[in-house]
């Protein structure tokens, strides 16, 4: 994870900050100490921040206060304020202790949980000459307290020091997601950017689109590039240690290309000569799509599961094979989604669904594939109310009026979800915050084969990950051309620190 030191060297164009190495041996601060005017980069910008003229001296006696009752995210937060401190301050691994505060002398750094804290995932951090207490809502609260100090720190002529500092802080969203492919040599990236970049940002939901994952379901179809379950489940555990919901995506209704590059599987394709969507009345494919879904599920464990159902009629005729008993998009849509979805809620998992394909012409600026406003209106009236709809729309300035329009047909609030542009990002984050919305999801489509050497390709996706986290937390308050740091700096210097 990524080092303050180097956020503020980072920075240091943009700020005029200015931050002196220590020296070999560096002379004893003095008794008497009036600091000048700190200025404080945290990203995602805390809701309300106020300087105090003190500063606390960190050293390798400096001890790590885990509250009574701390569980494994608390821990998490204490271990990434000492790797912080250990890898880019130079300091001794710090002992991490459960005791009370306030039978230690000493400099202490104490995380646990307040019931004075009001927000979810919010927290309090209140940094002093005599030590640092994080007080979180929740344990993420706790974490995300964690992930701001840690961009605190700073040299100066005497050591390392945390500058004073009063922080109360809470997140816009309670949903914010990032979305990633996978492949065999993904896990590796994977981590790098779930452990210094989306837990340093404060992200707590991660989508890894995994249809072409090696499942046995499969078969011949995987491709030879295909992510192992053990890497999958590796990957979930590790995204899980920093706090992360992780849930699947599995293309369950268009976009299937993946399924039918094995010859076999033609005959679960609604239109066999351009193989795109399943077969909507073959109880064949069903069962194949429920034998999936179960696999992938008991590699998750995950209470939700993303079907897709976006651009359905893209390619190939829809309905065709079906036509019989499914005579118009909307009857063979809705037929379709809802056996997935009453599958699903038997085990007791949501159903997450693109949402383009329930508006019509009109009805948005973009992602609106429904044939017509009347049958946009059908399948929105008689989907599932239960289903989790995740709104995507990437036109830079809007309006967004979807989500509202959503949920007036009965459907609860939404993720939306964005893309590269940083006006929709920002713009779209404030409508859904403005809108009592579920969340943000920060979409990536770099190519199904996850890597670090094709990520160097696409830079400009990831880069936009800097931003989403911003205005997620924020609501969009924030204006993406004035911003106080450059997203692009940010996230490689997040990305190329030295891992966790």
């Amino acid at each position: 994870m990524r080092s303050s030191a180097n956020v503020f060297t980072l920075v240091t164009a943009v700020l005029g900050l200015v931050c002196l190495s220590s020296c070999e041996r560096p002379p004893a601060a003095p008794t008497k100490q009036v600091p000048p005017t700190e200025t404080l980069l945290i990203i995602p910008q805390p809701k309300s921040l106020r300087l105090t003229q003190t500063r606390l001296r960190v050293d390798g006696k400096t001890r790590l206060v885990l509250r009574p009752g701390a569980g494994p995210l608390d821990r998490m937060a204490a271990l990434s304020v000492q790797s912080e401190l250990h890898e880019h301050f130079g300091l001794p691994l710090l002992s991490i202790v459960r005791t009370d505060a306030a039978k230690l002398s000493g400099a202490v750094i104490t995380f646990g949980e307040s019931t004075s804290i009001e927000h979810p995932e919010g927290y309090r951090l209140s940094t002093r000459p005599s030590g640092v207490v994080i007080s979180g809502h929740d344990p993420h609260g706790t974490f995300y307290g964690a992930q701001t100090l840690c961009q605190m720190f700073a040299k100066d002529a005497y050591g390392t020091y945390l500058p004073g500092a009063d922080i109360d802080d809470y997140p816009a969203l309670p949903w914010r997601g990032a979305h990633l492919f996978v492949g065999n040599h993904a896990l590796p990236f994977h981590e790098k950017l779930i452990g210094r970049v989306f837990a340093r940002l404060k992200l707590n939901n991660l989508v890894l689109q995994c249809e072409q994952a090696k499942w046995d379901t499969l078969g011949k179809a995987a491709p030879p590039w295909a992510m192992s379950k053990k890497d999958l489940k590796t990957e979930i555990a590790f995204a899980r240690r920093y706090g992360m919901t992780v849930t699947p995506l599995v293309n369950s209704v268009g976009h299937m290309p993946w399924l039918f590059t094995d010859p076999a599987n033609l005959r679960m394709a609604e239109d066999p000569q351009t193989p795109y969507a399943a077969f909507v009345a073959d109880q064949q494919t069903d069962r194949f799509l429920f034998r999936l879904h179960d696999e992938v599920l008991d590699t998750f464990h995950s209470d939700s599961l993303h079907i897709g159902g976006d651009e359905v009629t893209q390619r190939g005729r829809y309905p065709y094979r079906s036509l019989g008993t499914c005579p118009t998009v909307a009857e063979a849509f809705v037929t379709h989604i809802t056996r997935l979805h009453d599958h699903l809620k038997a085990r007791g998992v949501r159903t997450l669904l693109w949402s383009d394909m329930l508006l019509g012409p009109g009805e948005a600026l973009d992602a609106a594939n429904a044939p017509t406003p009347l049958q946009a209106a059908e399948m929105r009236r008689r989907l599932p109310k239960d289903i989790v709809l995740t709104d995507w729309h990437y036109t830079p300035d809007g309006p967004y009026p979807s989500p509202a329009f959503l949920q007036r047909a009965g459907f609860g609030p939404v993720i939306g979800a964005t893309w590269i542009n940083p006006k929709n990002i920002a713009h779209f984050s404030r409508t859904l915050a403005d809108g009592g919305q579920r969340g943000l999801l920060q979409t990536t489509w770099a190519g199904y084969n996850s890597s670090e050497a094709n990520f160097l390709h696409e830079k400009r996706q990831f880069v936009a990950f800097v931003l989403a986290a911003e205005c997620a937390w924020s609501g969009g308050r924030i204006d993406p051309q004035h911003l106080p740091y450059d997203p692009a700096k940010v996230f490689d210097t997040l990305y190329g620190a030295a891992g966790r």
